[in-house]
């Protein structure tokens, strides 16, 4: 509650204790006597505008509540007037009805700790309870031996991660965020094969590439690699004048061929680990104009955006990045080779019995 005007007039005229000088100050007094908050008004203090000489006169405050507007991730604290972003280790779901001082509760903020399964913490501007969250368990990831990361309540999207896993194990790397990985890093290198014959091609060998439609960009700073594939097609779409904000992004494209040029990525493989393989849908890349331009150039075009510095080309890295769903670092067996002597050799590998896959059968 606010204090909004003094009704009626006049001021205590006995010795008062010291306060705070008022912020404002007026050299005339109100005409309708209603005074302002935190106001002096300056040798006012006069028969007129109070009706005594001496003596004392009564003075009526007048409040109004002023209503707070408490959105998801804020609160207003107890006996505050300043809507506060949410305490860690609590949740705020906004508030929807009208909202008003105080005193004595904290109004918008509710205690991670009230949830079941001991998800009691969160970070400071949680707004919702699936953002309370507990640390990981090696029960959180199966045959583990330690591990990192958050496991949020509910329908929360866990953080948990192994980092070393059971004998007969080994770490199988989660998909990174990309654009948190790479980001706007410089490129070091790319190739790329043109979707058609005769088409432009360029530093596939480097890369392994073989398949027409084919790009590969390597980024500096030891940031990896990454292979994707182009498409075109007659289905139309937008790039939003090169700035991808809302991009045209689709599953499936009717056909190969047309002057749309459409990009999706394929794997992207850390410096000294394993690839990882992606799975995204078609981004609209842009226009060529003619079914062989598009043919001959949409390859270099994907990898050319991938791999630029220019504001467009971040734009486009950075939406394509963005249709890749991160996930965390697990367990898987490791594959053990077995070496057969004297089998007869017409049937030799009919029962796929090179190979062995731990604590699986032995065939």
């Amino acid at each position: 509650m606010k204090k909004i005007v003094l009704v009626s007039v006049g001021a205590l005229l006995t010795a008062m204790p010291a306060m705070a000088t008022p912020s404002h100050t007026s050299n005339s007094f109100p005409n309708d006597e209603y005074m302002l908050e935190d106001y002096t008004y300056t040798n006012q203090a006069t028969y007129a505008n109070m009706g005594v000489y001496s003596g004392s006169v009564n003075v009526t405050a007048d409040y109004t509540n002023n209503e707070y507007n408490v959105v998801a991730g804020t609160y207003l604290p107890a006996a505050s007037e300043t809507v506060t972003t949410c305490p860690a280790n609590s949740f705020c779901p906004g508030l929807t009805g009208p909202t008003y001082y105080d005193a004595t509760n904290a109004q918008g903020a509710t205690a991670c700790s009230t949830l079941s399964g001991g998800y009691n913490s969160s970070a400071a501007g949680a707004s919702a309870e699936t953002d309370c969250y507990k640390a990981c368990t090696t029960a959180s990831v199966a045959h583990s031996t330690a591990v990192t990361g958050n496991d949020y309540y509910g329908a929360g999207t866990d953080t948990c991660s192994a980092t070393t896993c059971e004998n007969g194990w080994h770490l199988n790397p989660g998909v990174p965020d990309l654009n948190a990985t790479i980001g706007s890093t410089a490129r070091s290198g790319y190739g790329y094969i043109s979707n058609s014959y005769g088409g432009d091609t360029y530093n596939q060998s480097a890369y392994g590439l073989t398949e027409q439609g084919t790009f590969a960009v390597e980024y500096g700073d030891n940031k990896g690699i990454i292979t994707g594939r182009s498409q075109c097609s007659s289905q139309s779409g937008t790039n939003n004048d090169y700035t991808w904000s809302n991009p045209t992004i689709s599953s499936t494209l009717p056909n190969s061929s047309g002057r749309y040029c459409y990009c999706t990525l394929d794997s992207y493989t850390p410096v000294g680990s394993e690839t990882i393989s992606l799975s995204i849908p078609w981004i609209f890349r842009n226009d060529r104009n003619d079914n062989d331009n598009c043919g001959g150039l949409c390859a270099y075009y994907c990898a050319d955006a991938l791999q630029g510095s220019r504001t467009n080309d971040l734009a486009f890295r950075t939406a394509v990045f963005d249709m890749v769903s991160p996930t965390q670092t697990t367990c898987a067996a490791n594959v053990i080779t077995i070496n057969w002597t004297d089998v007869d050799p017409e049937y030799a590998g009919d029962n796929d019995e090179g190979t062995v896959t731990f604590g699986d059968d032995i065939r």
